[in-house]
């Protein structure tokens, strides 16, 4: 069985591949997550916890803007 964990950044400039973001926090749930999010910039990143994301810049599958 998998867990998810949902990480939240915010943008701070840059464009794929090249994005700059801090990281604001990982949250246990979506809800916490989207409630972490205080602008336009920040991003919900769902990932799969004790999993490794990808070596290569990719562009994270599932990732959202609640306030965009």
């Amino acid at each position: 069985m998998s867990t998810t964990v949902f990480v939240v950044g915010r943008v701070k400039g840059g464009g794929f591949p090249d994005v700059i973001w801090d990281l604001v926090g990982v949250f246990a749930s979506p809800k916490k997550a989207n409630n972490a999010c205080t602008n336009a910039n920040d991003c919900v990143m769902p990932m799969i916890l004790d999993e490794c994301a990808p070596d290569e810049p990719t562009l994270h599958p599932g990732c959202y803007y609640p306030n965009a």
